[in-house]
């Protein structure tokens, strides 16, 4: 029979530890919450969980796919060029010198700042 092998990080490895405690009657639901940092219903979703599928019930469901939050690249690409463009830069100029407060050099009549880029 060929073995499974089953990629977790330390946090899921530590969560896994704790549900076989739950699992044989060592630790109890709350016990268990408790020490995860978890609301007991979660301990009982992940105990369905680890029942139904085994250890890999553990493994954070998103592992390795594309976050449901992403950015097309496409539109990644259009929102970062024209953050480049000048109308943002007055944004980015003031955002460096102190979140939005205005700091001009003397002799700088003309409101700018002197220096550049």
């Amino acid at each position: 029979m060929k073995e499974e092998r089953l990629e977790m990080s330390q946090k899921e490895r530590d969560r896994l530890k704790v549900i076989h405690e739950v699992k044989e009657k060592h630790w109890k639901q709350a016990e268990a919450a408790e020490r995860l940092g978890l609301s007991r219903r979660q301990v009982r979703r992940l105990l369905r969980r680890v029942k139904r599928e085994g250890d890999s019930g553990i493994v954070h469901r998103l592992r390795g796919r594309e976050s449901n939050r992403k950015i097309p690249p496409e539109r990644q690409q259009r929102i970062l060029a024209e953050l480049r463009s000048d109308r943002y830069r007055v944004l980015v100029r003031r955002w460096r010198d102190g979140n939005g407060s205005r700091r001009y050099t003397s002799g700088d009549s003309a409101g700018r700042h002197s220096e550049s880029w």
